[in-house]
């Protein structure tokens, strides 16, 4: 009865085992993404030439407040403007590309989600570009990836919204995309000149 027994759990084990069960991958939470828009709905867009608006949203947070984050953000035939921090916020990063932000008072989030950044950017022609996001080089976590603090000043990873797997660590992640063909067409911002000269003062 015993022997029995044994063999009957190990069987069950091992179902398990093959229908992904035991050992399922889980989708995660704490995302962070560039969008066209600050309700992050619109991360892709078929961008014409000219100056545009982009959002820096962290969504599907566990906290209810953000006191800080950080992430390497790197654009490809893209031309970002100074990224404009919400609330009162100090970015101490010192690498190319790298933000490592604390707000004096944590911005709260709404409905799991909050914009932590803005900026403009340039697109200069119809061929396809990006941002790519990925961890800073001193890590907080130490676990390949951004992160944000929440109320308790606990770390939490954040993963970039193309990212849904759970792989070991990663570099860059692309996480927005212009002109790639699969997008919808968005309008241009109407700006000046002027605008487009404040992004290299």
């Amino acid at each position: 009865m015993k022997k029995f027994v044994s063999v009957f759990i190990w069987v069950l084990v091992a179902m398990s085992i093959s229908s992904g069960e035991v050992f399922a991958q889980a989708v995660h939470d704490n995302f962070i993404g560039i969008y066209l828009d600050e309700a992050a709905q619109e991360n892709c867009g078929e961008l014409p030439v000219g100056m545009h608006r982009g959002h820096l949203v962290l969504t599907e947070l566990t906290a209810g407040e953000v006191w800080g984050w950080e992430a390497t953000i790197a654009f490809t035939n893209l031309y970002p403007g100074s990224f404009e921090h919400r609330g009162q916020a100090i970015d101490i990063g010192t690498r190319v590309n790298e933000h490592v932000v604390g707000f004096a008072t944590p911005l709260a989030a709404t409905n799991g989600a909050v914009v932590v950044a803005d900026f403009d950017f340039l697109v200069v022609n119809a061929d396809l570009a990006y941002a790519e996001i990925g961890p800073v080089y001193f890590e907080l976590l130490d676990d390949g990836f951004p992160a944000y603090l929440d109320g308790a000043s606990v770390g939490l990873p954040l993963y970039p919204v193309e990212l849904r797997p759970d792989p070991a660590g990663i570099d860059l992640i692309a996480s927005f995309f212009v002109n790639s063909g699969t997008c919808h067409p968005v309008a241009a911002e109407s700006v000046s000149f002027g605008t487009v000269k404040s992004l290299y003062r």
